[in-house]
């Protein structure tokens, strides 16, 4: 029973809905609930307390179904049953919540919550899920199962299920008879199963195509003849006819559950969402009572349906129930009324008791009839008919109680049919008898054709039966092995040349009884075909638990040994299925034959088949027009002409009639094109160039050329031409592009320098290039020289190389080259020479250059001037060198350039620091003369251009001093100068730097000091009664605030004040430190590290250069260090200044106390309002009483003021006889220049003694005595002479002297008094 809401045309089947919806697609999914959600409502009312309750099942249960689609899970097609399935579920666990939750004391209530909870009906359940019918139906594809769901179970027209599986109604019919037949082979697979004995082992595997007459007149004998002796086989003929009523008893509560069986009570909707399943169950209750009454009072079983299957089945009695027994058992729900409608087949499977034949014949009857009133065959209650117990019999009783077993057989179903009795069903399909169940459910049977049963009285107490012992039945014997076979269509396969991912389909069917295992398949294409790509297809016919979910298993294949052959495997192919293999192949376009065969060979457990060759149709190729080949980029030239090949071919396996065969080329734009002489092809368009050609054969080449021509400007640079080729297979064309680039033709320049000079003897070569700007090679080019008669072509005219020139004696040359590429350019070096008698503005050389196909040079024109000589002298000219000795060189070199340099004469003016001393060299011999010590004069005569001349003098050293060494040569119509800077040493003291208006300071301050424990050590830095070998010296570290950070390892500091008048710019500071160590010490740490502080600030690492480094005659070491600290001296101004962690002596191993350290700074600052200049002198002059004086010379202008300052190391307080002399070389004798002793100024600006010059006065340090430091300034003088010399001498000490300044400035003028 059921109906369906009015759907519109075009509706959409479920399977396809569920795809769709699966992806996503809400309006699928929305369908699908209006379509089902009616019907799934009116199975949860069965399970729901409320309507309330129930629309929160119906959603629950969507939400469910919806969520395992979108995971991909769910059913593919047998949508509804799916859902009903889950809405038992989630009603059962709905239920078992609010039963456990639910406050009552009611006994009943608790039951009958436990009794509706799902686990209830587990153990029924069991029992139809074990049945043969319930197996068979599982065995079927989905789709079947649904169509089959839809037909015998809701009892829907074939009309009715149309839109749900997408078909129409007819389509619909003939899939539901194909399922019915489906199902009676499924079901005849199973029974075969069980135990049978040989002889119904043979007829069991024909009564298939028996019920369906399809045996011929010879196998229907046979049948028919075992049909008479076997009454197991009669009856299972029976239940093939009757196995798709059967299943509306056995499938529906596997869906719907036992207690949702009422739901088929009532006419389930199709469509119309909530509403539809609301009306449809108002409707249903509306005809309950009528329904209901008839029911109980034909048979009694709406009522008391429950006991009377209880007595049937504990008696094993025959009881006959009236027609309103099933419509009973479906209104009202029970599982006793549920098992009245039973067909007798699958009773016999589901309950295993035969005597319930007769209940299950009576529902048969009901279930081929669905449209019919249930009710209506049913006669009329009689007074005689009862639904009591009472033992009294009456002679038309409607229920016999056999207390014992009888004798009597039980008849058979093929007793009680007649044989021409047949019944037509809705798919036009002929039934068999058995197909509508037994006749006798429709009413009375007659007596003669019903054997009578003995009437005996019904005890109130039921006595269990006696039943006798049977022998034991014969063992089963063993399913029909796995038999597999090919599935294709009869005329074979049919492919495409020219064609890949194809699809090659072949099916392969199991029709054995037993699942084939481990299966391996080696498919075998002819040449020509190759494999793609696999695709695994669903393996069809296995079920899924609860019939809406299946499983499925595909093939897996891989590629075998060649291109054409598949490895594919397969783990299980259930029995009766069939899979379907999938390759996807493509077959080459140039495969020329018709047809060709599939090999496949099937190895597994116990199988090993070989299947006949699959015939194999292989259509030709349609015709193609393409290119064998796509050109290379096209070189278009503006204003010509180029060639276009191409390739045309016909590469399929069909001509091309004349004229259908077209090439049309989509030129760019100032491009035109047409066909080549001679060609088959013929080509009209502008623009658009359009080709056909007569016929092309299949397979056959039609080449094609183009003429293109391009115009001179306006064609884009480059690009893509399409050309496009028609027909082009299965296509209507086919579009390639060629590129292609628009070249402008060759086109020279000449280039270079518009000017040239030449000079008498110097050949001049003027660069010339001669480019291609175009973007051809320009091949063949010439270039024309022509010269004016002021001005001959050198020898050779040009350079050779890429050019070969004509002889340059004339006043025209010709070059030539092969070629020159596309934006290259070649030299060309043209040489010229100055004629004698020639200057100035000569006149014009004309350049020209030619060649073939390309766009020739303008002239070009050099004008041409004859130059003077150029002289040069080189870089550093004038250099001097000066040995140890005070001797050396002045060099400079005179070249001569453009011309020759005629009476060339070259004047050396030297310095005061510098004498010449020609009588040691002189070069070139004889050209050099002194007029005077400080000027030297060479006659060089003519120097030829290009030419050097080398001048070398002696020169000697007149004092330490920095002065300017000046060189001029002249020529006729040239000259040239040069000056250097020339530094000279004196005893052992370099200039460091010079300075003009400028003045100096030095201050310093010891490091090492006399212990202040020891009494005399304050009168000796005070009063400077002792020296600092009176002590052992100790390191000094008095600088506050002390230094941070990580120290030295004898940490010392001091410091001392620096004063600098205001205003007045920094120019130079210089930092001197030292110290000595005996022969066995060791220092402190680095001899080039300091640590500086100025005024306020903080210790800066300074590191500095070892300028002196002498040793004793008791080895005993020394050392100074410099570093320039100009800048943060600038920096830090006047004030205190510290100098910290200097390398001392870290132990003390001399015998004798000579320890000294400390340091000094030498500052000089910017004085303008002076004329004075200020140098400084450093480096390390060790003065000892066993070594010979050295005179320090120096240059200064005589009559100048000296102000002379000294920075010293270890001179004696308390010493006499170390004195410091000024001598005045111009005076006196070489040897024995005039002296003058120097009277050194103490602490507070007094003399001291100039017997004692290195008296450890420290300026600007906090004592007299430094006990060892000096640094300090000496009583100005004036000088004498030009170069003047200093000389210290010691009567019996030791001291370095480190460092002197210099400050001369010029003695004003004393204005003369006017005479009177």
């Amino acid at each position: 029973m059921s109906a369906s809401t009015q759907l519109d045309s075009g509706v959409v089947g479920d399977a396809e809905l569920i795809a769709s919806a699966r992806s996503g697609d809400a309006a699928a999914i929305g369908a699908l609930y209006e379509r089902h959600a009616g019907a799934a409502w009116v199975v949860a009312r069965q399970y729901s307390d409320s309507p309330e309750d129930a629309d929160d099942v119906v959603a629950d249960s969507f939400t469910a179904v919806f969520g395992a689609i979108e995971r991909g899970n769910g059913p593919e097609a047998a949508f509804r049953a799916y859902l009903f399935t889950v809405v038992r579920r989630v009603a059962g666990l709905r239920r078992e919540k609010n039963r456990r939750v639910q406050p009552t004391d009611d006994i009943a209530v608790l039951e009958a919550g436990t009794a509706l909870a799902g686990t209830a009906e587990e153990p029924a359940l069991a029992g139809f899920e074990r049945g043969v019918v319930a197996r068979a139906f599982h065995s079927l594809p989905e789709r079947w199962q649904a169509v089959l769901w839809h037909t015998e179970v809701e009892g829907l027209t074939p009309a009715e299920i149309a839109p749900i599986l997408g078909l129409t109604a007819n389509g619909t019919a003939a899939l539901a008879y194909r399922a019915r037949e489906g199902l009676r082979q499924a079901y005849l697979q199973q029974h075969l199963q069980d135990p049978l004995d040989d002889g119904c082992r043979t007829v069991a595997g024909k009564l298939g195509a028996y019920v369906r007459g399809g045996l011929g007149s010879r196998e229907t004998g046979q049948v028919e003849a075992h049909l008479e002796d076997c009454g197991t086989c009669r009856g299972l003929l029976l239940e093939l006819g009757d196995v798709n009523h059967g299943m509306r008893a056995v499938i529906a509560p596997l869906v719907l559950g036992l207690v949702g069986l009422g739901a088929l009570g009532v006419a389930l909707p199709v469509g119309g969402g909530l509403a539809a399943g609301a009306a449809a169950a108002a409707a249903a209750g509306a005809g309950a009572g009528g329904a209901g009454a008839g029911g109980a009072g034909a048979g009694g079983v709406a009522a008391g349906g429950s006991t009377a299957a209880g007595a049937t089945t504990a008696t094993g009695t025959v009881t006959a129930v009236g027609a309103g027994a099933a419509s009973g058992a479906a209104a009202t729900g029970g599982v006793a009324a549920f098992l009245a409608a039973i067909p007798l087949g699958v009773a016999a499977a589901v309950v295993g008791a035969v005597a319930i034949a007769a209940v299950a014949a009576i529902a048969i009857a009901n279930l081929v009839n669905p449209s019919e009133d249930p009710t209506a065959a049913a006669p009329a209650p009689t007074s005689s008919e009862s639904t009591s117990s009472s033992p009294q019999p009456t002679s038309s009783a409607s229920a016999v109680a056999t207390p014992q077993p009888t004798d009597l057989p039980t008849p058979e179903p093929t007793d009680l049919l007649a044989d021409d009795d047949v019944v037509q069903d809705d798919d036009d399909d002929v039934l068999q008898p058995s197909d509508r169940g037994d006749a006798t459910a429709d009413g009375p049977q007659d007596e003669e054709t019903a054997p009578p049963a003995p009437v005996v009285p019904t005890p109130v107490v039921p006595t269990p039966p006696i039943v006798p012992e049977d022998p034991p039945p014969p063992p089963p014997p063993p399913p029909a092995p796995a038999s597999v076979s090919i599935d294709v269509p009869s005329a074979g396969l049919t492919l495409e040349a020219g064609l890949g991912g194809q699809e090659l389909v072949v099916g392969l069917l199991n029709s054995g009884g037993t699942a084939a295992t481990d299966l391996s398949a080696d498919v075998t294409l002819p040449d020509g075909v190759t494999l793609d790509g696999i695709a695994a297809a669903a393996l069809e016919g296995i079920g899924g638990g609860g019939f809406a979910v299946s499983t499925a298993a595909g093939w897996l294949c891989v590629v075998g040994d060649g291109a054409n052959i598949a490895s594919c495997t397969l783990d299980t192919l259930p029995a009766l299925s069939t899979s379907t293999l999938v390759l996807r192949v493509s077959i080459d376009e140039a495969f020329d034959r018709a047809d060709g065969e599939i090999g496949l060979h099937v190895h597994g457990a116990g199988i090993d088949y070989v299947a006949p060759p699959i015939p194999l149709a292989i259509a030709p190729s349609p015709a193609r027009l393409a290119l064998r080949s796509v050109p290379a980029t096209l070189p278009l030239v503006n204003g010509r002409t180029r060639q276009l090949d191409l390739p045309v071919a016909n590469m399929g396996g069909t001509a091309i009639a004349a004229g259908a065969a077209t090439v049309t080329a989509h030129l760019p734009t100032g491009v035109t094109g047409t066909a080549a002489p001679g060609s088959a092809w013929a080509c009209t368009g502008a623009g658009t160039l359009t080709c056909s050609s007569s016929a092309v054969g299949a397979r056959t080449d039609a080449p094609l050329s183009l003429l293109l021509s391009s115009a001179t400007a306006g064609v884009p640079a480059s690009g893509l031409l399409a050309v496009e080729l028609a027909p082009y297979g299965r296509l209507a064309s086919h579009t390639v592009t060629v590129p292609f680039t628009v070249q402008r033709p060759a086109a020279l320049g000449i280039s270079g320098p518009g000017t040239a000079t030449v000079a008498v003897g110097s050949p001049a070569s003027v660069p010339l290039s001669v480019s291609n700007t175009g973007d051809l090679p320009a091949q063949g080019v010439t270039v024309t020289l022509s010269r004016p008669e002021g001005v001959a072509f050198g020898s050779p005219a040009v350079v050779p190389g890429a050019w070969t020139c004509s002889d340059g004696s004339a006043t025209t040359v010709q070059c030539t080259t092969d070629a020159i590429d596309p934006g290259a350019a070649l030299d060309l070096p043209v040489g010229l020479d100055a004629v004698t008698g020639q200057f100035g503005a000569i006149g014009t050389v004309t350049a020209s250059a030619q060649a073939p196909d390309a766009d020739a040079a303008p002239a070009f024109g050099i004008a041409v001037d004859a130059l003077t000589p150029v002289l040069t002298l080189d870089e550093d000219d004038p250099q001097v060198w000066l040995g140890q000795g005070g001797t050396g060189t002045a060099r400079f070199t005179v070249g001569a350039s453009a011309a020759d340099a005629e009476s060339t004469r070259a004047t050396l003016r030297l310095p005061l620091n510098l004498r010449a001393d020609l009588a040691t060299t002189a070069s070139p011999s004889n050209a050099c003369v002194a007029p005077d010590p400080r000027t030297v004069s060479c006659d060089l005569g003519t120097v030829p251009a290009g030419e050097t001349v080398q001048v070398l003098v002696g020169v000697r050293s007149a004092g330490s001093a920095r002065g300017t060494v000046t060189v001029a040569v002249e020529a006729v119509g040239a000259s040239t100068q040069s000056s250097s800077s020339a530094q000279t040493s004196s005893g052992g003291l370099d200039v460091r730097d010079s300075f003009t208006g400028a003045d100096v300071t030095e201050i310093g301050a010891p490091l090492l000091t006399c212990p202040r424990t020891v009494t005399t050590c304050a009168s000796a830095i005070e009063k400077g009664d002792r020296d600092n070998n009176s002590f052992a010296m100790v390191p000094l570290d008095e600088a506050s605030p002390a230094p941070t950070g990580p120290r030295s390892s004898v940490p010392v500091s001091s410091t001392a004040n620096l004063v600098v008048p205001d205003g007045r710019e920094i120019l130079f500071a210089g930092l001197y430190w030292s110290a000595n160590a005996g022969p066995r010490d060791t220092w402190s740490g680095p001899l080039t590290s300091a640590r500086l502080r100025g005024p306020g600030g903080s210790f800066t690492e300074v590191t500095g250069d070892v300028v002196s480094e002498p040793t004793d005659n008791a080895n005993r070491r020394y050392y100074q260090s410099f570093a320039d600290v100009t800048d943060l001296v600038s920096d830090g101004g006047s004030g205190g200044w510290s100098v910290a962690d200097i390398a001392v002596s870290a132990t003390a191993t001399d015998a004798e106390r000579t320890y000294y350290a400390g340091w000094s700074l030498v500052v000089v600052f910017s004085d303008p309002a002076s004329d004075a200049s200020v140098t400084v002198y450093d480096g390390g002059q060790w003065i000892g009483s066993a070594a010979l004086p050295v005179a320090f010379e120096f240059a200064a202008d005589a009559g100048t003021t000296a102000r002379i300052g000294v920075v010293a190391w270890e001179g004696d307080r308390t010493g006499t006889g170390d004195s410091l002399f000024l001598g005045d070389t111009c005076l006196g004798t070489p040897d024995a220049p005039v002296q003058r002793a120097l009277v050194p100024t103490r602490r507070g600006g007094y003399d001291g003694s100039a017997s004692n010059a290195f008296d450890s006065t420290a300026t600007g340090w906090r004592a007299t005595n430094s006990l060892g430091t000096d640094a300090k300034a000496f009583r100005p003088v004036r000088l004498a002479c030009d170069v003047s010399s200093l000389t210290a001498v010691t009567a019996g000490d030791q001291f370095l002297i480190g460092a002197i300044t210099l400050r001369s400035e010029p003695v004003p003028e004393i204005p003369s008094e006017p005479q009177g």
